[in-house]
């Protein structure tokens, strides 16, 4: 029923259920209130994307049952029918979130993405079931003209309005509020919108540095 172009969410079926946990010093937030519950990126890009259209990804075969989160699309047989429908999705989308990692399904959804980055708004989000080092060789592989110090880690990348690559660090563990924070600052600048919970945005933003080409 939503006729808005999509937001389309690449990423390995293996991190779906990993969930981002807020840091939260305060004990009145820890209560079971929900205030400090964690998330998966699912909900976090739900949350924060649906504004700009409805978020979509392709379903994991072996579970049919869809977790909260983004709308998915399953395809049917075990060949590369996947394929031809990622490449529709690119082709509709006014923005793709990808969590890049070594899988060969995301390596084959990357090599995709390289060939199109010129005319396609594409944000890439860390993946947080990989190690440091693994996010960091990734990130420095998709935007090789950006360089961050050994002690950041990249939370998110994308082709700012100059159309130079820009990546987004912390020099702090990654948490919820990192891929919030981050994930905002992506859309607002791909798609103009401005986030949903201002105080807090600009509150954590402070700790992610922009660092551009």
């Amino acid at each position: 029923w939503d006729a808005r172009p999509p937001v389309v969410f690449l990423r390995a079926f293996n991190q779906d259920a990993a969930r981002l946990e807020m840091r939260v010093f305060d004990p009145v937030v820890r209560l079971p209130t929900g205030g400090a519950q964690a998330r998966t990126m699912d909900e976090v890009l739900l949350e924060s994307a649906s504004i700009y259209g409805p978020v979509i990804a392709i379903g994991d075969p072996r579970d049919p049952t869809p977790p909260l989160g983004a709308a998915r699309i399953f395809v049917p047989g075990e060949g590369n029918e996947w394929q031809h429908v990622v490449t529709s999705l690119l082709q509709a989308c006014c923005v793709t979130v990808v969590c890049p990692s070594t899988s060969a399904g995301v390596q084959w959804e990357l090599d995709l993405i390289r060939d199109a980055i010129d005319r396609l708004k594409i944000i890439f989000l860390a993946n947080p079931t990989l190690s440091a080092a693994d996010s960091v060789q990734l990130f420095r592989s998709i935007a090789p003209s950006v360089s961050f110090s050994e002690n950041e880690r990249p939370v998110a990348a994308y082709v700012g309005k100059d159309n130079g690559f820009r990546v987004l660090t912390t020099r702090r563990p990654l948490c919820l509020q990192s891929f919030i924070v981050a994930l905002n600052a992506a859309l607002q600048e791909n798609l103009g919108a401005a986030p949903r919970n201002k105080i807090a945005f600009q509150r954590h933003r402070r700790r992610i540095r922009p660092r551009s080409a």
